[in-house]
């Protein structure tokens, strides 16, 4: 999967009919006790699941359960700035800007500015946990005020 997974990535849904299926699959995950093998049967063979894909299973059956679309993609891919901009919600001026002052890193292809998806969702957790400490720094601060019981 290259860059193609970002302009047209395949994306994955459940329908409602695979629900009980999907259901009986997060169990079987969920109850897996740490260190204890699991496998697949598949052609009649058990083949070991290996924990980084039963934790990637475990995440997708949840999303799909709550009627989410799930896209597989490479955290190698390079999107464009529109792309980039389009994944955080965000205008394309503004992801430039970003860029430019250094707070995502790029690479230049000619006069095209190329993020890394796997950047991108760093720079995506740094905003995250910086609005989450800023509401908590205010949260504190209302209440030191007495506007806050």
């Amino acid at each position: 999967m290259g860059a193609d997974a970002l302009r047209d990535p395949r994306r994955f849904k459940a329908d409602d009919d695979e629900r009980p299926a999907l259901t009986r699959i997060d169990q079987l995950l969920g109850n897996q006790v740490p260190g204890a093998s699991t496998g697949l049967l598949l052609d009649g063979e058990l083949i070991p699941l290996p924990q980084s894909l039963a934790d990637v299973l475990q995440q997708v059956v949840h999303l799909l359960m709550e009627g989410h679309a799930v896209a597989v993609i490479p955290e190698e891919v390079e999107l464009t700035t529109q792309q980039a901009a389009d994944l955080l919600n965000v205008s394309r001026p503004h992801i430039v800007q970003l860029l430019e002052n250094g707070e995502i890193p790029f690479r230049r292809v000619g006069r095209h500015r190329r993020v890394r998806f796997s950047d991108l969702m760093c720079y995506k957790e740094r905003r995250y946990a910086r609005r989450k400490e800023m509401l908590a720094q205010m949260d504190r601060m209302s209440q030191e005020m007495g506007e806050y019981s």
